[in-house]
């Protein structure tokens, strides 16, 4: 606990590369506590702010250290798209189908309750909408990874009090997916 000087949370699957310093607490997203677990590490984020253990990391900062302390968390929700060929990754760019993701009516209890098929259904209308060429298996994988950060993301939204730190700028979550080098390669926007 001393020696801790996480700044954010990693939500993903896989293990740290070998840095000499790390500055991300990681929460395995298939724990059934993931919601507690990122309770737990935005406290304590909170905590080190709060202490003095951790400074903002911005030089020439107007921030006072109240402001520091209050300021947003950040969660890094990641899904990790592997064996994909590059013309995919430039196919689902082209789909363009991130602005919808940011109008998910998150108050909507058909949206609460999405399946997969649900999605697969809503991307492959994009494709067939954009005349988008993507290789079937890496539509099948792109599928499965965006299902997984809406089915966290929607984790949080259905949890009372994370669905207010999210509204209310307490904490921003970025949803990304992420290829097997762990290169972010797309960004979902499901909360603007």
């Amino acid at each position: 606990y001393a020696n801790h000087q996480e700044e954010l949370i990693v939500i993903t699957d896989g293990g740290y590369a070998p840095f000499p310093a790390l500055d991300a607490f990681a929460v395995f997203p298939r724990d059934p506590f993931l919601l507690t677990n990122t309770k737990l590490t935005i406290d304590l984020i909170r905590t080190f702010r709060k202490s003095g253990k951790l400074k903002n990391p911005i030089v020439g900062s107007t921030f006072s250290q109240d402001d520091f302390f209050s300021s947003p968390v950040f969660i890094s929700n990641k899904s990790i798209f592997r064996n994909v060929q590059e013309k995919s990754w430039e196919a689902i760019e082209d789909l363009g189908i991130d602005s919808c993701f940011s109008q998910i009516a998150w108050d909507d209890p058909k949206v609460l309750s999405w399946r997969k098929s649900n999605m697969q259904k809503f991307i492959f209308e994009a494709v067939k909408q954009k005349n988008v060429v993507i290789e079937f298996g890496d539509a099948i994988r792109f599928i499965d990874g965006i299902y997984e950060l809406f089915d966290r993301m929607r984790q949080m939204m259905k949890d009372k009090n994370f669905r207010q730190m999210i509204l209310h700028g307490n904490i921003v979550v970025f949803n990304t997916l992420v290829d097997h080098n762990r290169k972010p390669r797309y960004i979902v926007q499901f909360v603007v």
